[in-house]
């Protein structure tokens, strides 16, 4: 019969495994693993939590959470005096969708059926719940009781049928190594006074070798791969630090609002699975709450900070729509308004304040932002597709992008074969012409910088861009931070760097948004920040005020780190490559421009000269 352990020792077994000792064999890794619980909690919801603990004979996570706590649930198969419910992991006798945590660390290897606990959990989480999670990966089997060892891809797999799925390794290879090897020694070594050597002589050094060493080496490979990349790549730098947001999807339409939302689960569109089955459209408030903090930023001359909205320049037309029995795309530019039974008072004004206190400059995305030829050929079907999209016209809203990838984006149709996606050199010309003039007709100016939706742009995209005025090409993030260059088109091409997306992603923290601009500018490459309009909206989900919190933090850290930034739109950024100056109303700067050409590049140069 099993020896039923004590308040004390339990209790004890907890703290070495939340602030493990030294002396520990395993210091590397649970220290780790701490660290990233603590990044993790960051992210949950509002208290009070109910948590589960499936395992959770010793609980150490749970005194990191006290605050956050109205209910802790205790599972294991092994009683103990923190233990309040005695069953196995594979069949919980608990409510389904009753949890806002579940803790399951160092569970899954024991059990026969891995993919049955993750079942279990998944019912008794509630929507929008989330799962911590922690297994071995590479490591030496000591239990003879042990069934498995899990890869990312295999964990994956495993957790499939939770809406985002974030695998991080405790450790790197060097890690690996220090404690894989101190793990060794301690099943090897069979006699106290060895055992005893290990853990006060051997184990410390280990560990201290082994964390000293993985932070040389991982700051050494981040800058080797940062100067390996500029190195080769041609394009222009700067000797101050500029600090770019750029944001896309203004003005489109999305679910209307919480009666459109209500509409649409009646219908059987069940939303609520992923970030954009919120996606609505901003509203005055939203905007001028942005306008707001970005005002109390300035950089070294007293701009405020400034954010580039890519404009979506029309939307469906639901009224005329419906006229033709949702078998023709009708559309209205925002010029005209907003879709019917849309209400976004003051709108359009919040748009026009802000870009007159220069915190905004609008800019240009597409006319629908889908593709139009692919719902045109949708519309003229009567099948699954139709149905779903007529079901969300009825309701007022255009499409939701993850659950009809069909829709394609506005120059590129994904229903063609893979070679003929991107609308043909004509039809894209034709499109943005008259883009171009609903922005004019928008804002009473003509568009500099362009994005395509998707970031699905061609040679004949740009071709298109530069022929209606377009100055400025706005890119999706490349491998590694990239400078702007001048296409044979004339456009100035800029690469986001930097994904400030809170509502999307989940594995979103300030502190790798600084660490990613720390790495542009260290460079003299523009950090650009990328920031879907999403993560400023309040009107079905409130994402704004999460997403203004870590912006505001952002912001602050940014100015005190660097005094000198200049925040700046792209058609500053073409000015100042042209003159090598930064000017605005509350001052000008010079900015040092250095044009830098690859060897490849310049060898090609010679040999044509």
């Amino acid at each position: 019969m099993a020896t039923i352990e004590t308040l004390n020792q339990v209790n004890h077994e907890g703290r070495e495994r939340l602030y493990p000792s030294i002396t520990n064999p395993s210091w590397l890794v649970l220290r780790k693993r701490r660290q990233l619980f603590q990044k993790w909690f960051e992210r949950f919801p509002q208290p009070p939590l109910c948590v589960l603990d499936v395992g959770g004979r010793i609980q150490p996570y749970r005194p990191l959470l006290p605050p956050l706590i109205s209910h802790y649930i205790a599972v294991d198969l092994l009683d103990s005096p923190l233990v309040n419910v005695v069953a196995r992991a594979e069949q919980l006798p608990l409510a389904g969708a009753y949890f806002d945590v579940v803790f399951c660390t160092q569970v899954l290897e024991y059990v026969p059926h891995p993919e049955k606990v993750i079942a279990e959990i998944y019912r008794v989480l509630k929507p929008q719940g989330f799962l911590l999670l922690s297994v071995p990966s590479a490591f030496p089997r000591d239990s003879d009781l042990e069934c498995w060892r899990f890869l990312p891809e295999g964990l994956r797999h495993l957790l499939r049928t939770f809406s985002a799925v974030e695998v991080k390794a405790e450790g790197g290879s060097i890690t690996g190594f220090f404690r894989t090897v101190n793990v060794c020694l301690n099943i090897f070594a069979k006699y106290r006074a060895i055992r005893s050597l290990f853990r006060y002589g051997i184990y410390p050094l280990m560990n201290l070798s082994g964390g000293i060493l993985e932070k040389i080496l991982l700051n050494l490979a981040r800058k080797l791969r940062t100067f390996s990349h500029r190195s080769r790549s041609q394009g222009f730098y700067f000797d101050k630090p500029l600090v770019l947001f750029q944001s896309d999807d203004w003005g489109r339409a999305g679910v209307r609002d919480k009666e459109g939302f209500a509409q649409l689960r009646s219908a059987g569109v069940m939303l609520g699975e992923k970030p954009y089955d919120f996606y609505s459209l901003e509203t005055a408030e939203d905007v001028c709450a942005v306008s707001e903090v970005l005002k109390a930023h300035r950089d070294a001359i007293g701009r405020p900070a400034c954010v580039e909205l890519n404009f979506v320049l029309a939307n469906v037309d639901f009224e005329k729509s419906a006229a033709a029995d949702f078998r023709k795309l009708e559309t209205r530019p925002l010029s005209e308004g907003l879709p019917d039974r849309w209400k976004r008072p003051n709108l359009f004004e919040a748009y026009a304040q802000g870009i007159a206190d220069r915190v905004f400059y609008p800019a240009l995305h597409g006319f629908t932002h889908f593709c139009r030829p692919a719902v045109e050929a949708c519309l003229a079907q009567d099948n699954e597709r139709s149905t779903l999209l007529r079901t969300l016209w009825e309701a007022g809203t255009p499409y939701i992008h993850w659950r009809m990838p069909w829709v394609g984006y506005e120059y590129w149709n994904s229903e063609e074969k893979r070679d003929q996606r991107f609308l043909s050199s004509k039809v894209q010309e034709n499109l943005i012409r008259e883009t171009a003039d609903a922005f004019h007709n928008f804002f009473s100016m003509h568009p500099i910088s362009a994005c395509a939706p998707g970031y699905r742009a061609n040679d004949d995209t740009h071709q298109a861009w530069a022929r209606s005025g377009i100055r400025v090409a706005q890119n999706g993030r490349s491998a590694a931070p990239s400078p702007p260059y001048v296409d044979r088109h004339g456009l100035v091409n800029v690469f986001r760097t930097i994904d400030f997306e809170p509502a999307t992603d989940p594995s979103f923290s300030v502190e790798n948004c600084l660490r990613m601009a720390d790495e542009c500018l260290l460079w003299g490459i523009p950090a650009i920040i990328s920031m879907h309009s999403i993560n400023l909206h309040s009107s079905i989900k409130d994402f704004r005020s999460t997403t203004l919190c870590h912006l505001e933090h952002f912001l602050s850290a940014l100015g005190k780190k660097h005094p000198r930034l200049l925040y700046i739109n792209d058609a500053d950024l073409c000015d100042i490559i042209n003159t090598g100056k930064y000017e605005c109303e509350q001052g000008s700067t010079s900015v040092v421009v250095t044009k830098e050409i690859s060897q490849a590049s310049s060898f090609r140069a010679r040999s044509e000269a």
